[in-house]
């Protein structure tokens, strides 16, 4: 089945519930962005983006749940969406290792602590 085979399958309130998921996953990678250029003006800005991040992580299951499909971050993508991310995005999203657990950039701003916080 395509995507586009899927999301006509779907119910109008289904479809109405992925759009107002995916403008939540964008307002808080939005959320992200801004945080991160004002970083030097906000206390605690890695533990706030650390927190946005986690958010959008479960909106990322929201989103598969809504359209029916398996839950499983390592399917995941908006995660790679905010502007400073240096993970490995090709990587990430290339079928050869999708779906084998995200590849994370020890030195990127973003997601570089998750990282850190696995090794303790």
């Amino acid at each position: 089945m395509t995507i586009w085979e899927r999301w006509t399958s779907l119910s109008q309130s289904q479809q109405e519930s992925i759009r107002n998921l995916r403008q939540v996953a964008e307002a808080i990678i939005e959320s992200i962005n801004i945080v991160y250029t004002e970083r030097e003006a906000i206390k605690d800005h890695r533990k706030i983006i650390s927190e946005l991040s986690r958010v959008l992580e479960s909106i990322e299951f929201d989103m598969q749940r809504a359209w029916g499909f398996e839950e499983d971050s390592r399917k995941h993508t908006w995660w790679l969406k905010p502007a400073a991310c240096t993970c490995p995005k090709l990587d990430n999203t290339d079928p050869a290792y999708f779906g084998s657990g995200k590849i994370i950039n020890e030195a990127c701003p973003i997601h570089g602590n998750e990282v850190k916080e696995e090794k303790k």
